[in-house]
Formats: structure tokens, C-alpha cells, sequence
């Protein structure tokens, strides 16, 4: 049975699940959190490594029988607590009421994830697509309307299903005083390579800010939710 805290609605529409599993992107590592009952995942096991991730006991006990002879990996935690230690692809039927939390998530992690597949509230989709950090590490790859009878229980409104690919930047963010020297040095400068260059380190500043404040800091041009 569901449980209203954790803001349970699981996905049951077989036919949409295998559309999803037709765009699903994979890699040799994959980690489905929030995986419920019936996870997406059960019908892709060629896969080399399966990481199930739910913090409901009941779901847990449930998916550790299921697949006690296989080689799935079950896990009873709560996703964003979970270190990813090998570059992965992440499954997420994000929870309705911690999806701010799992956002932040996302993008703390962007260098452990190479693929991004999550299921969100259909008012939220313009406001995670056209994120300013987003935009910087995800491309968008494929969107999945989901309509509400496909779930149980039933939520309030439609949702979708979003398919992100992590972009290769060109710049990392660095803290050394030798590569802004290094940097300044060159003859010729595009502004395509300035813009990164400041845009990086940008980010770098909020997350220092970030880290001591334990806060996601959101400026009313850089607004979120």
C-alpha cells in the first residue's frame, strides 16, 4: 500500500512503461531511485549493473525477494543520500513533495551522471527545462506525456517523463590562480569561450556558498521554483 509521506504514486500503464524502456538511455552502471513495485528497470536486465534504491521498508523487502537470485543490487536508503561512486544513468520517479531536493541532487552529481531519466509534474517542466544550470549540463534528448490514469493512486495533474544526456563542457570549474593567469594569457579569446569561463566560475561561487550554508541560494534572476 502507498504511503501520503513519502508522496507515493507509482507508474502501472504497461504500454507507456515499454514506450519509456523504447527512449529509456542506459549505460554499463544504472541506478533506479524511487524504483516502487513494479520498477522500470525489471524489463532491462541485460544490463551489467542494476542499482535499486527505496527508502519504503515494505517496497524493500518486496524487491529484495523478487530479485534475491538475480544480480540486482537493493538498497534500503533514501536516494538523495546515496553516493554515486561510477558514472551512471539515473532513473527517478521523483516524488512530488522532495522534487526541489532531487533537482539539487542532480545537479551536485552532474559529473557521476551521464544519462538523466526522470518523471516530473507537468506544471514543473518549463521551470527544470529552461533552468540555467540545467541548460549548462543536461541537453534535453526526449519528453514522455504521461497522463494521470497511468499512475496509482491517481494524482492530481499529468506528468512527464524527461530524458537528459550530460553535455561535455569545455571549461571545468577550477580554483587555481595559475589557470586565471594561464587563461588571461591567450592572444585571442572568443566570447563563447569568456562566457564558460565566467559562467563556471559562477557556479563554483554558489557552491561555496552553498556548502557553508547547507542552502540552495537562488537569485531573483536565477529563480527555480
Amino acid at each position: 500500500m502507498y504511503k501520503r509521506k513519502y508522496s507515493q504514486v507509482f507508474l502501472i500503464d504497461k504500454i507507456i512503461i515499454l514506450k519509456i524502456l523504447n527512449n529509456l538511455k542506459l549505460s554499463k552502471f544504472n541506478i533506479e531511485m524511487c524504483s516502487g513495485f513494479d520498477n522500470i528497470l525489471h524489463y532491462s536486465f541485460n544490463r551489467k549493473k542494476i542499482i535499486l534504491i527505496e527508502k519504503d521498508k515494505k517496497i524493500f523487502n518486496f524487491l529484495k525477494n523478487k530479485y534475491k537470485k538475480t544480480k540486482v543490487i537493493v538498497k534500503n536508503t533514501d536516494a538523495i543520500k546515496y553516493k554515486i561512486n561510477k558514472v551512471s544513468s539515473i532513473i527517478c520517479n521523483i516524488p512530488y513533495n522532495n522534487l526541489k531536493n532531487f533537482i539539487n541532487y542532480f545537479l551536485n552529481n552532474n559529473r557521476k551522471i551521464i544519462f538523466l531519466n526522470i518523471s516530473i509534474p507537468y506544471n514543473y517542466n518549463k521551470k527544470i527545462i529552461n533552468n540555467f544550470y540545467f541548460i549548462y549540463y543536461y541537453k534535453l534528448l526526449k519528453r514522455i506525456f504521461l497522463k494521470k490514469d497511468f499512475f496509482f493512486p491517481k494524482p492530481k495533474i499529468d506528468s512527464l517523463f524527461l530524458i537528459f544526456k550530460k553535455k561535455k563542457n569545455k571549461y571545468k570549474i577550477v580554483k587555481s590562480k595559475k589557470f586565471f593567469k594561464n587563461f588571461f594569457k591567450k592572444k585571442s579569446l572568443n566570447f563563447k569561450e569568456i562566457y564558460y569561463f565566467i559562467i563556471t566560475q559562477y557556479r563554483l561561487m554558489l557552491n561555496y556558498y552553498k556548502f557553508i550554508l547547507n542552502k540552495f541560494i537562488i537569485y531573483d534572476f536565477l529563480k527555480i521554483f
